[in-house]
């Protein structure tokens, strides 16, 4: 596929959802902090009763990354290092596919 490609047709909640993923990274560098740390868990497994899951303080972890903070980041939740590129990679494919351009890894 080429840059408008009329066989291609796009979704517009994938136009919505780019959309508000890119408002968000606009505006996460200037939420405070405590905005996520203050909130109360979403965590499955420590509403059941676990002290903590893999997964926990990842969005604390994300945050800091986007505020410029790698250090704070990895000290919340060393995985990080592998979620956070996975997520760009993501962003990019659905903005190309928002934009009917050819997908940088096939069939994502």
């Amino acid at each position: 596929m080429t840059w408008g490609d009329p066989s291609r047709k796009t979704n517009p909640g994938e136009i919505v959802l780019l959309i508000l993923i890119t408002l968000g990274l606009i505006a996460s560098p200037f939420l405070p902090f405590s905005f996520v740390t203050k909130s109360p868990s979403l965590c499955v497994f420590c509403a059941i009763g676990f002290t903590k899951c893999p997964g926990c303080g990842m969005s604390r972890a994300i945050l800091s990354l986007l505020q410029g903070n790698p250090t704070k980041a990895v000290h919340y939740n060393w995985k990080v290092l592998f979620v956070a590129p996975i997520l760009c990679l993501m962003y990019v494919e659905l903005a190309r596919r928002c934009l009917k351009l050819k997908p940088l890894i096939p069939n994502l």
